[in-house]
């Protein structure tokens, strides 16, 4: 009986012939998904479980979906709310800057208006007025320049109408020797009329004089009435232009010549 050597396992058998496409290959490897049909169970039932997870913080997705206010932009909002304050305040002081002028330039207005008509008392106390209101206002110095030489012109004023007051008593007679002689308007330096006029520019509720101008008026009037009765339209209308001229606004000569002119 011949006995067959024992192999040891592993030991690979030299007398056999060996496929070489079968020693290449290498030993197959199974995932650990396909081990064993009953490990693929705990898996499915895992997927199926609901996902009550919380979800990931914005950042975890690459970008921050919050808005950021950065330190540039804040200082930009707050300068754009600086000027615009500053604006709004400026433009409210402009506009009470420019009523005030607007009042002090409609007082200035009124004393120069008295100014030039002559009326210089009531012209200073305008001005007056504005130098209390504006002092430093835009027609401030023009009020003080107007307020002195109203001053001076008050004192010439006075101080003439003084020496005047003095000459009363020498007009009175002059005049009066004048109406007697019949000097009504002639001469030119020595009539009853320019010494009227002066002694009413002192005294202007003197009666007696003023008494002595009606006579004058009436005097005229009869002439030129008188020039109308006789025909002499030419003569008339001289006589009632004297009377207006003694009188601008004496209506009975007034109307004597518009009726004389529209024939």
């Amino acid at each position: 009986m011949v006995q067959t050597p024992l192999r040891v396992i592993g030991e690979s058998r030299p007398d056999l012939p060996v496929n070489p496409a079968v020693r290449q290959q290498p030993p197959e490897t199974i995932s650990p998904r396909q081990s064993s049909p009953l490990s693929s169970r705990p898996q499915q039932t895992a997927d199926r479980r609901p996902n009550t997870a919380r979800p990931a913080a914005p950042e975890a997705y690459g970008a921050s979906t919050i808005p950021t206010v950065t330190k540039e932009k804040r200082r930009f909002v707050l300068l754009v709310a600086l000027v615009t304050t500053a604006l709004l305040v400026s433009g409210v002081w402009y506009m009470i800057d420019w009523f005030e002028f607007q009042e002090s330039k409609s007082l200035f207005s009124k004393g120069e208006m008295l100014y030039q008509q002559g009326k210089y008392s009531d012209a200073k106390q305008v001005y007056q007025d504005y130098l209390r209101q504006y002092p430093e206002g835009d027609f401030a110095s023009l009020s003080l320049l107007r307020t002195a030489e109203i001053q001076d012109s008050l004192l010439a004023v006075e101080a003439r109408h003084l020496m005047l007051q003095k000459r009363l008593p020498e007009l009175v007679d002059k005049a009066i020797q004048a109406f007697q002689g019949g000097n009504y308007l002639t001469p030119e330096d020595n009539n009853a009329l320019m010494y009227i006029e002066e002694i009413l520019a002192i005294d202007p509720e003197n009666n007696y004089i003023l008494k002595m101008k009606q006579k004058i008026i009436k005097f005229y009037m009869e002439q030129g009435d008188q020039a109308v009765a006789r025909q002499s339209r030419n003569t008339a209308i001289r006589y009632y232009e004297t009377v207006l001229r003694i009188e601008p606004l004496y209506m009975p000569a007034i109307d004597k010549l518009s009726e004389l002119k529209s024939r």
